[in-house]
């Protein structure tokens, strides 16, 4: 038995056979103005022996999205819209805005700037254009106006002042329109290992559309087939670990004959188009995994080598990156992890 989770991710548990293990879909929520939300703004599965794991997934989701959503808002909380509404001002906070932010200015550091949480105005500049279709690209001038309202990440922690109980959103003077704050680079992976923490002795599968986190407490395998435009890529067995995947599959455009992906470098305000798809794996820290998938896009393989390196004594990541020329770079240490690897891809073990 196999299972559709997403365009990237085919799923199933080894033990397919076993009749304790069931699939269940996570529900809406409402906002303020009771209109339905989708979690994450995505499909999350959930497979598990134990429907408790359900209710604690939703529950730890469903609040957490409630103050990390940028476009909603919800009932006695101030969230992440609310810190976008009031640019150049301060308002009362949270113990979970408060950390999600800091954690990601982090994150930030750690990818030197290419995951970078303040990129909203930039985002915003292109959000009607991944539909599929032809489109010029944004003009130079409204580019350069997007960049210029898009903090530095070494100056983060000045721009967004946060204490306790509130966050002061200081005015950038480069920036002649409101900067954003935009946590979608890295929430679906950071939410999900909060839901890691309350449920860490259960077995269970959780994915979003680009993020997964699973356990299984009998070290049972699930088998994760990784695509690329509903093509196998290879499959990869494991029974404890964290993953995010990045790809220009779902969310992209063309210019001319030029495939235009979603992804956007914070450091020239465009898409760099080296890569098809790349995926992440670890052992824990989904969020890392998915600020640093969101990263790699716009970095050459050498610097996301540094990268990983440089985290070698903290947190072991492994890669499986699909480039624009068809090689498949995989790190050595996933090589007794994975199988039925797509013979049309010219294989670069590293």
């Amino acid at each position: 038995m196999k299972i559709l989770l997403s365009l990237f991710f085919l799923i199933c548990l080894s033990s397919c056979d076993n009749n304790s293990f069931k699939s269940y879909y996570l529900t809406p929520i409402k906002d303020i103005n009771n209109q339905m939300v989708m979690l994450l703004n995505t499909d999350i599965k959930v497979i598990t022996d134990n429907p408790d794991v359900v209710d604690k997934a939703q529950e730890i989701i469903s609040t957490y999205h409630r103050y990390l959503d940028p476009s909603h808002n919800y009932q006695d909380i101030n969230n992440l819209k609310t810190l976008n509404d009031n640019y150049n001002n301060t308002i009362d906070s949270s113990i979970i805005l408060n950390d999600a932010l800091k954690t990601s200015f982090e994150y930030s550091t750690i990818s030197k700037g290419y995951f970078n949480p303040s990129i909203g105005s930039l985002s915003s500049l292109y959000k009607d254009y991944y539909d599929g279709l032809t489109h010029l690209d944004p003009n130079q001038e409204k580019i350069n106006e997007a960049l210029n309202c898009e903090i530095k990440y070494q100056d983060l922690n000045n721009y967004i002042d946060i204490d306790d109980t509130k966050i002061t959103f200081n005015k950038l003077n480069t920036c002649h329109q409101e900067v954003i704050i935009d946590l979608g680079g890295f929430s679906k992976g950071y939410i999900l290992d909060k839901v890691k923490e309350a449920i860490k002795d259960e077995s269970y599968l959780i994915s979003t559309s680009s993020s997964i986190i699973a356990h299984h407490k009998d070290k049972k395998n699930y088998d994760i087939t990784i695509t690329y435009l509903n093509e196998p890529i290879l499959t990869i067995k494991k029974d404890n670990f964290a993953l995010s995947s990045s790809s220009d599959e779902q969310r992209y455009y063309f210019n001319e004959d030029n495939r235009r992906n979603h992804i956007l470098n914070p450091y020239t305000g465009t898409n760099t188009n080296d890569y098809k798809s790349i995926t992440l794996i670890a052992n824990q820290n989904a969020g890392l995994l998915d600020a640093l998938s969101t990263a790699f896009y716009n970095m050459p393989l050498e610097d996301i080598k540094n990268i990983i390196n440089n985290l070698k004594d903290e947190l072991i990541i492994d890669y499986i990156i699909l480039d624009k020329d068809n090689n498949l770079h995989i790190t050595s240490n996933l090589k007794p992890h994975i199988s039925a690897i797509n013979k049309s891809y010219n294989l670069i073990e590293e």
